[in-house]
């Protein structure tokens, strides 16, 4: 399934539950918003979006706590599952898609927050048989949180 139908299938989905989606990106670059931006009437589902690659954005865009990053740095799953659960909660959505990682190593962290629903977080490593390029890392990244998404729903 490509991205497209990805978006399409989560739209579908949020439309019937009445479910609405804010994202937190950094590693994916906007990526999961433009493809659930990308369908007709995805201001149904879609409430917002940013992308934050900064600590200082990841801070003041997404809320992650200061405090949080200093202890543990950008890359880890308590900096995504709050990015997740506050870009939800700031924008009054169902759910909060939240990405944040490294290209050189591939190791991309994901948060998950569904109100009342779950948090869940996950790490992967897109560069274990061979070195990705960025834009690689990106794509395999946005599928992986679309496709992860689906089977949350």
């Amino acid at each position: 399934m490509n991205t497209h139908e990805l978006g399409e299938k989560i739209h579908k989905i949020c439309l019937e539950k009445q479910y609405t989606i804010a994202t937190a990106e950094s590693i994916t670059g906007g990526r999961i918003a433009s493809a659930l931006t990308a369908i007709d009437g995805s201001s149904q589902v879609f409430s917002a979006g940013v992308v934050c690659y900064s600590e200082h954005s990841k801070v003041h865009s997404a809320g992650v706590d200061v405090r949080l990053i200093n202890e543990y740095g950008v890359y880890n799953e308590k900096v995504v599952a709050q990015m997740a659960e506050r870009i939800a909660k700031r924008n009054v959505a169902s759910i909060g898609i939240a990405t944040s990682g490294r290209v050189d190593t591939g190791e991309v962290f994901f948060g998950f927050y569904g109100k009342n629903m779950f948090l869940k977080t996950f790490i992967v490593s897109f560069n274990k048989e061979r070195k990705h390029s960025r834009e690689e890392v990106q794509n395999a990244a946005t599928d992986f949180a679309l496709l992860k998404i689906l089977d949350l729903l």
